[in-house]
């Protein structure tokens, strides 16, 4: 816990040759987001959210968020995990700010998936989460991607931003 807290007050002042090492233990702090202790997850959640805060590890950190959180997100059967990911999303959005715009499209539809969960923690934390994305959510259009997001994940933000534009179309109702 010491070390999760010491990273996360000293990301930001990190120097690049050391990104490298903190983006390898990027695996660990995403598998401690489904650790029984809920001190554990916060902590974990905490760190992950000054890593995408922090500038030049804002691609990796948020791609591994995109490819590894949200499918937790998604698990069903494990409540821990989906609290530890609802956790992460909830800190990873609120540290962010307006940084979070360009990836806010890959976090909308698992998120809104989530606000039905039979858990009450993730149903609270994600709907807050849901409140701070919907009112990005129009800005989001006009920010091109980050240099450096795969082409996957450049090709699903267009998929996912066409689902969007038609489920919030009222233009048809």
């Amino acid at each position: 816990m010491d070390a999760l807290s010491a990273l996360a007050v000293l990301a930001p002042a990190l120097d690049a040759a050391l990104h490298p090492r903190v983006l390898a233990a990027l695996p660990a702090v995403v598998a401690g987001l489904g650790a029984p202790r809920g001190e554990v997850r916060q902590m974990c959640a905490r760190l992950l959210a000054e890593l995408c805060a922090v500038e030049a590890l804002r691609v990796p950190a948020m791609e591994a968020v995109i490819r590894r959180v949200l499918p937790a997100l998604g698990d069903a059967d494990r409540a821990v995990w989906r609290c530890g990911a609802a956790e992460a999303l909830h800190r990873v959005v609120a540290r962010m700010g307006l940084a979070v715009l360009p990836f806010a499209i890959f976090l909308v539809v698992p998120i809104l998936g989530r606000m039905s969960d039979q858990h009450a923690a993730v149903r609270h934390t994600v709907t807050r989460c849901f409140a701070t994305l919907l009112e990005l959510l129009p800005l989001e259009a006009s920010i091109p991607d980050p240099p450096g997001l795969a082409p996957d994940l450049s090709a699903s933000k267009i998929r996912e931003r066409r689902f969007l534009e038609q489920l919030l179309d009222t233009s048809k109702v």
